[in-house]
């Protein structure tokens, strides 16, 4: 008996099957495997079952898996616009605070919009603004939820986390807005995210970020005419202060 190398047509997982043994099953997909079939076809696949199981993975939310199998889809099919969005969301799904995977989300994303065809292209694009928008906030909320009481630790949560995080989220979320300009809620939080870091800003780099927040709020009121936007909160000034308090013990 030798074991010679084959490819799975259901999941293309690669196998070392039996030459001696008509039927075995895949590791990976449980699926029954014709030895002589795949054998005699090399490496030919299914893409309509993996993309099955990239589906089923992605509705249970194992990112893990649908990544690896829409990834296993573009190996054999490089325009597959269905794959490329559902690899972008896998890894988007993935992000966490300590390791940010935005960029290659929006890539992902960006070349699903290359393939996709005119009837596809324009759910498409909504669907990837809300999902970027989703994933940028929620990883941002959780950077805001580790600021420290203690003003002793305010500076390095500022440099290990909200400086990194704030500037991936905030591109994340301008190219969220080139999927769909009119997409209100993007603009508010990008506007929302802005403010907060003008609020925390040092008086002399706050002119550039207050003229962008700026032209978003003209933008934004374009489609909503009554939008208050929120005003910074003047963390810059606290720090100070903590500093002036700390210098005069």
């Amino acid at each position: 008996m030798a074991f010679k190398a084959a490819v799975c047509p259901s999941c293309a997982g690669e196998l070392q099957v039996p030459d001696n043994r008509d039927l075995v099953k895949c590791m990976y997909c449980g699926s029954d495997i014709i030895v002589r079939e795949v054998l005699r076809t090399g490496s030919t696949v299914n893409i309509e079952n993996i993309l099955k199981l990239a589906r089923v993975a992605e509705k249970s939310n194992n990112y893990i898996e649908a990544y690896k199998y829409f990834s296993q889809v573009l190996e054999h099919e490089t325009q597959n616009a269905e794959a490329w969005f559902g690899r972008g969301t896998a890894v988007g799904r993935q992000s966490t605070i300590d390791d940010l995977r935005l960029k290659e989300m929006i890539s992902c994303y960006e070349n699903a919009m290359q393939y996709a065809s005119e009837n596809e292209r324009k759910k498409l694009m909504e669907d990837a603004a809300n999902t970027i928008n989703e994933i940028a906030v929620n990883c941002w909320n959780k950077v805001i939820a580790l600021e420290p009481e203690d003003h002793k630790d305010y500076a390095t949560w500022i440099e290990e986390y909200y400086n990194g995080v704030t500037i991936v989220v905030r591109e994340s979320l301008t190219a969220a807005l080139e999927f769909a300009p009119e997409n209100t809620l993007i603009l508010k939080n990008i506007i929302c995210i802005s403010t907060d870091v003008l609020g925390r800003a040092p008086r002399s780099a706050t002119k550039d970020l207050q003229k962008m927040i700026d032209d978003f709020v003209r933008r934004l009121k374009l489609l909503e005419s009554d939008y208050s936007p929120p005003k910074a909160r003047k963390f810059w000034t606290r720090m100070m202060g903590f500093m002036i308090n700390e210098m005069a013990k």
